[in-house]
């Protein structure tokens, strides 16, 4: 029999159920529900290392760790036409290819669009330009967007329908990435990447409707 880390008792333990059910203790081993049901049910659970916690009267909740959640943006990435992160991406050209991977299969002047990269976490160091991208991207405007949603990449074709060149200043609350020659180099950093944001394609109803769907099926498979 598996023996509980941790009983929680003497209070209520509400399961988040479709029917609202209650419990009035539970067991919990590996930061998992074990069991639910009474103390004296929960306690032929217990073993000699089980921890107990005396709720005293309160409510507890199951599963709620919150540090700061988006989940549509969470189900952006998981339905991205390019997954920049890393892993799996170990370099920037790992996610050039998986831009140039994905603009073959495209329609001609279509968006390519890929979440979660990480310049903390690439060998390179440094976030991709759209000196990176333009080589790949053909005729696809391409924005890739970084994993903490405060910075984008643009290649140069996305940044042009935006209308951001060499003049463009930066906007209040945003910066325009630039190289030595002072054009943009495709980083956008907060307000600047809106000019490219309201570009992108719409989507219905029932496609943010999908995509909040793989938010949700990943986060209750955790």
């Amino acid at each position: 029999m598996e023996r509980a880390d941790r009983i929680l008792y003497g209070g209520r333990v509400r399961t988040l159920d479709a029917v609202g059910s209650t419990a009035d203790a539970v067991a919990i081993r590996d930061g998992r529900v074990l069991a639910l049901g009474t103390s004296r049910e929960m306690a032929a659970l217990a073993g000699e290392r089980t921890e107990w916690c005396d709720l005293a009267g309160r409510t507890a909740l199951p599963g709620f760790i919150e540090t700061h959640n988006h989940p549509y943006f969470f189900g952006l990435t998981l339905a991205a036409a390019v997954d920049a992160g890393s892993p799996p991406n170990d370099a920037i050209a790992d996610i050039v290819e998986r831009v140039a991977e994905a603009a073959r299969a495209a329609e001609p002047g279509e968006w390519i669009v890929g979440y979660r990269y990480d310049d903390t976490l690439l060998a390179d160091c440094r976030h991709p330009t759209r000196h990176d991208l333009d080589p790949v991207s053909g005729d696809h405007p391409v924005l890739l967007v970084h994993v903490s949603g405060h910075f984008v990449t643009a290649n140069t074709r996305a940044l042009r329908a935006a209308g951001i060149g060499p003049g463009t200043q930066d906007p209040p609350g945003g910066v325009i990435g630039r190289d030595d020659s002072g054009e943009p180099n495709g980083v956008l950093a907060e307000t600047a990447a809106f000019p490219v944001y309201a570009l992108l394609p719409k989507r219905s109803h029932r496609e943010m409707t999908e995509i909040l769907g793989l938010a949700g099926d990943a986060y209750l498979a955790a």
